[in-house]
């Protein structure tokens, strides 16, 4: 029985080859690779925006980005580089909203399906409260 391209003696065979240790090339047939079918022709664009977040520590929301239209995805990455926590709002097109906290050093991303407005508030220590944000908008290009 031959298994693992081994013979009968427990040596590896060696891989065919025409005189002078040249392998044998096999000639195959071309293969044939379809792309696979687009989209009906829909094209997105990204964009992408940031900016620090300097605000006083007195559980207020400032608002930070509002959107002038519809987008089809968000991603929010807020990082708090002071000591307390900072609370962000994110409200959706749709009506609805999602809520985070991040914490002292943190970096918290948030991908929601479409921004309309960021909020954020702060409280803790220090009075004064730094971090920043960034926003990637992927929308349908027109």
């Amino acid at each position: 029985m031959i298994c693992e391209n081994r013979s009968k003696g427990g040596k590896k065979r060696k891989p065919w080859s025409e005189p002078g240790g040249i392998p044998r090339v096999i000639a195959q047939a071309p293969v044939q690779v379809s792309a696979p079918a687009s989209p009906a022709s829909r094209q997105f664009t990204c964009d992408s925006l940031s900016g620090k977040i300097f605000q006083l520590c007195d559980g207020v929301p400032r608002v930070y980005f509002t959107s002038a239209n519809s987008s089809s995805s968000s991603i929010i990455r807020i990082a708090n580089d002071t000591k307390g926590s900072m609370k962000a709002v994110i409200e959706l097109q749709r009506g609805d909203a999602v809520e985070g906290v991040i914490e002292q050093g943190q970096q918290v991303s948030f991908d929601v399906p479409s921004i309309s407005r960021l909020s954020i508030s702060s409280s803790g220590e220090g009075g004064i409260s730094k971090g920043n944000y960034t926003i990637r908008i992927r929308r349908e290009a027109k």
